[in-house]
């Protein structure tokens, strides 16, 4: 599953994006593994952090979410919510669907 969002917050402003990720992106079933990496979209550099979720059903769920930033107060995220039972073949549907995802942000 992978959710797409923007979300805009002024108590953010010039908060290290790490910061961000974790105060807007964690959830009550959610924990950060402490790994991140850079990431684009549509030429946005951000960051990636990873986790580990449990969903309503009892499924552990390895988590993607990008953090990139467009404006001092505000962030577009891509979530990626990865069951660990995908076969190759779902896994690069999956992949090719991320791959398609873009971002056109004027300013």
């Amino acid at each position: 599953m992978v959710y797409l969002s923007l979300m805009r917050d002024s108590k953010y402003i010039g908060k290290p994006l790490e910061d961000v990720a974790m105060a807007i992106g964690a959830q009550p079933n959610m924990t950060f593994s402490g790994r991140q990496k850079a990431s684009t979209i549509s030429a946005y550099g951000g960051q990636t952090f990873y986790a580990q979720m449990t969903n309503d059903k009892g499924t552990l769920l390895d988590v993607k979410m990008a953090f990139i930033p467009l404006d001092q107060d505000l962030w577009a995220t891509e979530t990626q919510l990865i069951s660990q039972n995908l076969n190759a073949a779902q896994s690069a549907t999956l992949a090719e669907a991320v791959r398609g995802v873009g971002l056109i942000h004027g300013k």
